[in-house]
């Protein structure tokens, strides 16, 4: 490596220095990054979500309740709920008929309209209910 200093002068480092110190530094900063990720609590909501063990598919002849993501609310895939009481005949007949009804709800429908129709099912005396999702 050649010398380029001129006679006389003291040595100055040059470019070295600055990249020396700018490398410590980031180096510095990824590892409290990397310690502080797992020590600081990572801000959200916590939830625990369910997980499917096993499944098994509905048998017999049962009921199709359809929850869309505009909130419609189907009766047999074909007629729409205009009210409480077309849904609570619906289930009631469901009940008495004593097959499983299959709530089908888009990934994107309202958590509250399937709460809905889940507690009106319970209500009409419906023990067999299961859910189905579409993507």
């Amino acid at each position: 490596m050649r010398d380029f200093r001129r006679p006389g002068r003291a040595s100055v480092p040059g470019l070295r220095f600055p990249c020396l110190v700018f490398f410590n530094v980031i180096l510095v900063l990824f590892f409290l990054y990397a310690i502080l990720g797992h020590v600081l609590p990572h801000r959200g909501l916590e939830i625990s979500l369910p997980k499917v063990l096993t499944s098994a598919p509905v048998t017999g002849k049962g009921r199709v309740v359809v929850i869309r993501e505009d909130g419609g609310i189907y009766l047999d895939a074909t007629v729409r709920v205009s009210g409480a009481k077309d849904m609570d005949a619906f289930l009631r007949e469901a009940a008495q008929f004593g097959g499983p009804v299959l709530i089908k709800a888009d990934q994107r429908a309202h958590v509250r309209d399937l709460v809905r129709v889940w507690d009106a099912a319970r209500r009409a005396g419906v023990t067999q209910i299961s859910i189905a999702t579409n993507e």
